[in-house]
């Protein structure tokens, strides 16, 4: 893998290390209402995210609670850690913008209807 490719720690405030691919096929984006600051841009306009991994949910516990809906502190952790910011960042996302990037993320953790009624 090349350098353009990996994305590394974004800063120590992370609290974690950062060193994993982000592909343009997978990756969400979107453009945020109002600017957040981050460690490249302290006016951002636009955040992208990783596909979570299990090692993401190893990490921060499931994002989302049994009934789909998300829990908003496993999320924003989870969030800053798929898009390379701190968690201060994803906590001064608008809450439109912020609930977006929620329901993203919970499709990940939907269960497969067709593999669970097949059995």
């Amino acid at each position: 893998m090349n350098d353009a490719t990996r994305v590394k720690q974004a800063t120590a405030e992370d609290g974690f290390p950062v060193d994993a691919p982000m592909t343009e096929a997978k990756k969400f984006t979107i453009q945020l209402r109002k600017a957040v600051p981050a460690h490249d841009d302290p006016k951002k306009m636009e955040l992208s995210f990783r596909e979570p991994s299990m090692s993401d949910v190893l990490q921060f516990g499931l994002p989302v609670e049994m009934d789909l809906s998300p829990n908003p502190v496993r999320t924003t952790q989870m969030l800053a850690r798929l898009g390379f910011v701190a968690p201060s960042t994803i906590e001064a996302m608008d809450t439109h913008d912020w609930m977006t990037c929620a329901m993203w993320l919970a499709r990940f953790f939907h269960p497969d209807a067709q593999l669970i009624l097949s059995y």
